[in-house]
């Protein structure tokens, strides 16, 4: 059997900056993307990897390491570090467009299909904030998908489910 490793994230401050701190037992492959992928820091006094709060990407993060890896996250809940533009979480829903929910809840959309595309389409309302998505041309709408893949790394199924609450509302 393959253990997944196990991965904490903790906020931290170090020399009056806001970090996120990576506790994780010895792993080379793990270490090496978060050197490389993630520009990373070594602290040694901490026994830890670090990334500024101000860089964390934890879309990216979670997407990147949870096939071989389990991310213990709970610590930065509420801690304010997981609130970036850059990883598309933040504390307050954007406003969806009029009519999207109802759309949804008309053509009887299950739960779980609306919840999924009010938060994606939120998302993709909050990347474009202050624009009038009407006024989007299709360049743009792919740049921002490309942006999810390059810095989020989102899976193959997530990006077609965005793409489709994308869709819905076009």
């Amino acid at each position: 059997m393959n253990r997944r490793t196990y991965i904490k994230l903790l906020p931290h401050e170090i020399n009056n900056r806001q970090v996120i701190r990576i506790l994780l037992g010895p792993n080379q492959k793990i270490e090496n993307e978060l050197r490389t992928i993630f520009n990373a820091t070594w602290k040694e006094d901490l026994n830890c990897w670090y990334i500024p709060a101000d860089q964390f990407n934890p879309f990216g993060f979670y997407n990147f390491f949870r096939d071989y890896a389990f991310i213990d996250y709970s610590a930065l809940k509420g801690s304010g570090s997981l609130s970036s533009k850059n990883g598309s979480v933040r504390s307050s829903v954007q406003e969806l467009p009029s009519g999207y929910l109802e759309t949804l809840r008309r053509k009887r959309y299950s739960d779980n299909t609306i919840r999924v595309y009010c938060r994606y389409f939120s998302d993709f309302h909050f990347h474009f904030s202050g624009k009038d998505l009407s006024q989007l041309d299709p360049g743009q709408i792919h740049d921002y998908i490309l942006f999810l893949i390059g810095k989020n790394f989102i899976s193959i199924s997530q990006q077609n489910q965005r793409i489709n609450a994308i869709k819905f509302y076009y």
